[in-house]
């Protein structure tokens, strides 16, 4: 069965039944590279808004799985 090209990946609901639980996780794969991904629910969302239904974020949870590279911890050193 041919690979459907259009298809960049799948999600699965999510069974939990916390409220702080994601919507959905996933994988996507993008130039070659596999995405762990996550989607939440966006209940801030009120009727006539324009904001989006649900938020997709990278899992970075995960290890191994592209993500942005960590930011440079913080410090108060003035260089001089």
């Amino acid at each position: 069965m041919a690979k459907n090209e259009n298809n960049i990946g799948g999600l699965w609901l999510s069974t939990s039944q916390n409220p702080k639980a994601p919507f959905a996780k996933g994988e996507i794969e993008v130039d070659g590279k596999k995405i762990r991904i996550v989607v939440w629910k966006n209940h801030y969302k009120q009727d006539g808004d324009k904001k989006p239904d649900y938020q997709i974020e990278i899992d970075r949870r995960e290890p191994g799985m592209v993500a942005d590279k960590p930011k440079p911890e913080f410090t108060d050193d003035i260089p001089f």
